[in-house]
């Protein structure tokens, strides 16, 4: 045991104990310095990789209108954000920035996929999906609306020492400056992608009137030969007069004492009270009662045809 003792203390490699006894009050002190400069170089050192020539995402090199993610620090066993921690740029991606394109689809991804926490691609960082954080506040720089720029100072700075790309990828439109990038891929570009209001499915902007005569909201009754609808104020108007949708169609119901079913009614369902016109609110339709269309342009066609 002494032999073993004896040759670890021999070692250069292993620091002998400190025996505070046999210490003088210099020897301490010089001691407790070269701690803190050893705990000062290792604050130093950096914690995330070197910065990448290319996207983390898409490795397509520049990225394209670059931005760094905003999310919460990573707790101490980095499982989900720390408690009472508030948004900040993620370290990793402030070095390594990732297409502008290639954050939307990574958030929406997450979205679709209903997670309710995402880590970041440094793993030193979660953003939280249900705490109520728009698609344009995860990214980009912190504080900013949604009708800014993402990263306006980096853009700038890029654009005066002439870096980056500036040719559009969707169009291959080469817009000359970053800003200009970023406004052509807000409203300039026709390849940008927009969402549909009723499937909420995301369609190329110059096909949105293609689309919309393919997605329409229609009456269950009626069928989708019948007239379009929209929803107004949780009302069903018809798109091309903007009046409420009175159904021929809709098969009304009478309750065991023989009063119409329809919620405001209080007359008997007979033939005598249809004729008349005693019923005619009750074939309004109600939100319920309409459904959005699913069939592609071929279908669509063939049932119009087959029922004029």
């Amino acid at each position: 045991m002494s032999k073993v003792g004896t040759s670890a203390l021999s070692s250069p490699s292993v620091c002998p104990p400190c025996d505070p006894q046999s210490m003088s009050m210099e020897d301490m002190m010089q001691r407790i310095q070269e701690m803190e400069k050893l705990l000062q170089e290792k604050d130093k050192k950096p914690s995330c990789p070197p910065t990448s020539q290319s996207c983390p995402l898409c490795l397509v090199s520049p990225p394209n209108m670059p931005v760094p993610f905003i999310a919460y620090p990573a707790n101490s066993v980095g499982t989900k954000p720390r408690v009472d921690s508030e948004l900040r740029t993620c370290p990793y991606s402030q070095k390594n920035p990732v297409c502008l394109e290639c954050a939307r689809r990574f958030y929406r991804n997450a979205l679709n996929s209903k997670r309710t926490y995402l880590r970041c691609l440094g793993r030193c960082c979660f953003s939280d999906m249900k705490d109520g954080t728009p698609m344009w506040g995860r990214y980009g720089e912190t504080g900013r609306t949604a009708n800014d720029s993402p990263c306006p100072a980096m853009y700038a700075m890029m654009d005066a020492n002439r870096i980056g790309d500036t040719k559009c990828r969707k169009c291959e439109k080469d817009c000359g400056t970053m800003a200009e990038l970023v406004k052509h891929n807000r409203s300039g570009c026709r390849d940008t992608c927009i969402q549909c209001n009723l499937c909420q499915k995301r369609v190329p902007k110059e096909h949105m009137d293609e689309h919309k005569t393919l997605c329409f909201r229609y009456c269950v009754h009626c069928g989708p030969r019948g007239p379009k609808l929209t929803i107004k104020n949780r009302s069903v108007f018809e798109e091309e007069t903007m009046t409420p949708h009175f159904c021929e169609n809709k098969v009304l119901r009478a309750n065991k004492d023989g009063t119409c079913c329809f919620y405001s009614c209080n007359h008997k369902l007979t033939m005598k009270s249809i004729l008349a016109g005693e019923h005619k609110m009750c074939s309004e339709i109600r939100k319920g009662e309409t459904t959005i269309c699913k069939f592609t342009k071929f279908e669509l066609e063939a049932i119009r045809e087959q029922h004029g």
